[in-house]
């Protein structure tokens, strides 16, 4: 299933009302309050994607109070998660670098 998280920036106090419009779509499927560059990070889900445009395009970002809108798509391919990264030498360590101003 097609999914992407969206990230949201919204006037200051309508989190709550944002994502409660969010989830009456019934394609979200997480949702998480940040406190940063964006207020709202959602992952919604279609059976398309183009189902899943429409809905960023037509509703998601039309919800009252978002001002902006940031969407990463997924991919459907899902990578295999090791417990230790093993670390590889194709891009070296720089050293630290010198002070310039003292």
């Amino acid at each position: 299933m097609p999914s992407a998280y969206v990230l949201f920036n919204i006037s200051p106090g309508f989190e709550g009302y944002v994502l409660d419009e969010a989830k009456k779509t019934g394609c979200i499927q997480e949702a998480y309050v940040s406190y940063g560059v964006y207020d709202l990070i959602v992952k919604a889900t279609a059976n398309s994607n183009e189902d899943l445009k429409e809905l960023v395009t037509f509703k998601l970002r039309r919800i009252p109070n978002v001002t902006a809108t940031l969407t990463l798509m997924l991919n459907d391919q899902k990578l295999p998660i090791k417990n230790s990264v093993e670390r590889k030498d194709s891009h070296p360590q720089l050293p630290p670098m010198t002070p310039l101003c003292h």
